[in-house]
């Protein structure tokens, strides 16, 4: 280390002034010693070199919920006879989604043909896809004036850090039950499209003779009736534009877009989740008809990487989306007057639309929700969906 080597020069100075203001065996012998030094911790170093690994989790799956610490153990073993006074393993941490970087070290001891688990502590307070890459790994002699390169084994896991899905007191709009043209059925209640069978039970006075299901019903010697399917819609869209910047606003906007996703799922409201993708270059789509699904759609967004611009809706609005969309939810760290017009041309009429802008803007439009600073599920609280 560059002190403790300009701390070595000032030593050996003091030596050799030493010994030519005092000339005798002891000033000679000290100064013998300050030259013979450097050799031995180099000796020490060299026969280190190689001897020390370190080998990191092998699996890829740490999963984690931003602001909270978690932690990865990376295994460290000394092969060489000599023990290892001090080591440092560096690392370089990305957010692929919000662009943040940062250093982590790790210093460690090893004696002997040792072998130690240290602890690397992590915490981001975005949500996104995190980016190990070791930086440098070096072993010191005793007293830090050479170092040699460690060996790391395998690369660091990938580490994914989900937003917090958040309870919300929201209400449920009006929604068409009959749409008899949608792919999509509810998995929970019966309905009467008899084009897919929710499921059989047994006859009750009163049920219609043309759902008697007549070959099982001849099997069990009882009778037995087909509940038909309940379709529902899922002309709902959450637009979601992933903007590089203020980290804390583009975590608490995946925030409020998983809590409502998760919100209108466990209602039986399916709809569907768009967002740019920059290593496609396109949109990519995720219908969310189940709250099993959210890890998942989490998942995908999260690596799909963050932009500079509004790619989302820039996309969204080239398509122009019309068929089959009831519902617009865009959320966004920016929301110029450019992009209202940008909607208001593409989106139907008929089709509602609503902002929710988490940076600086004009909140006090009919149609944009503004959080500031406010908690996400206080701003949520009541809203109708």
């Amino acid at each position: 280390m560059k002190s403790v080597r300009i701390l070595y020069l000032v030593v050996l100075a003091l030596c050799f002034s030493y010994m030519v203001m005092i000339a005798d065996y002891i000033s000679f012998l000290t100064l013998c010693a300050a030259l013979l030094l450097p050799v031995l911790l180099a000796v020490q170093a060299l026969l280190l070199r190689g001897k020390i690994t370190a080998v990191c989790p092998e699996h890829a799956d740490f999963i984690a919920e931003a602001g909270q610490p978690f932690q990865i153990s990376i295994r460290l073993k000394n092969r060489s006879f000599l023990p290892l006074s001090m080591g440092r393993l560096s690392f370089r941490c990305e957010n692929l989604l919000s662009g943040q970087e940062r250093r982590l070290k790790l210093r460690f001891r090893l004696r002997s043909f040792g072998s130690t688990a240290c602890t690397l502590h992590l915490q981001s307070a975005c949500c996104g896809r995190l980016k190990l890459t070791a930086d440098s790994f070096y072993c010191y002699d005793a007293l830090g004036l050479f170092r040699v390169k460690g060996v790391l084994l395998n690369a660091p896991p990938e580490l994914t850090v989900f937003p917090a899905v958040l309870p919300l007191s929201c209400t449920l709009s009006r929604q068409e039950s009959g749409d008899y043209e949608s792919d999509t059925f509810s998995k929970h209640r019966p309905g009467d499209d008899p084009s897919e069978v929710f499921g059989v039970r047994e006859y009750r006075p009163g049920d219609p003779q043309r759902s008697i299901h007549w070959k099982l019903s001849t099997k069990r010697n009882e009778l037995i009736v087909k509940e038909f399917s309940l379709p529902i819609q899922d002309g709902t869209i959450l637009l979601a534009e992933l903007h590089q910047g203020e980290p804390a606003q583009l975590s608490r906007e995946l925030t409020a877009l998983f809590s409502i996703s998760s919100f209108l799922a466990e209602a039986e409201r399916p709809h569907r989740l768009v967002w740019y993708d920059s290593a496609l270059q396109d949109l990519r789509e995720l219908t969310v008809t189940d709250p099993d699904q959210i890890p998942e759609a989490m998942s995908l967004l999260l690596h799909a990487g963050g932009t500079a611009e509004d790619a989302a809706l820039l996309h969204f609005v080239g398509r122009q989306p019309t068929r089959g969309v009831d519902k617009l939810y865009y959320f966004t760290t920016s929301f110029p007057a450019q992009s209202e017009e940008w909607l208001r041309q593409t989106l139907p009429p008929t089709c509602g639309r609503r902002v929710f802008l988490f940076g600086p803007g004009d909140g006090k439009q009919g149609n944009v929700t503004a959080f500031e600073d406010r908690p996400v599920d206080e701003v949520l609280q009541g809203m109708a969906l």
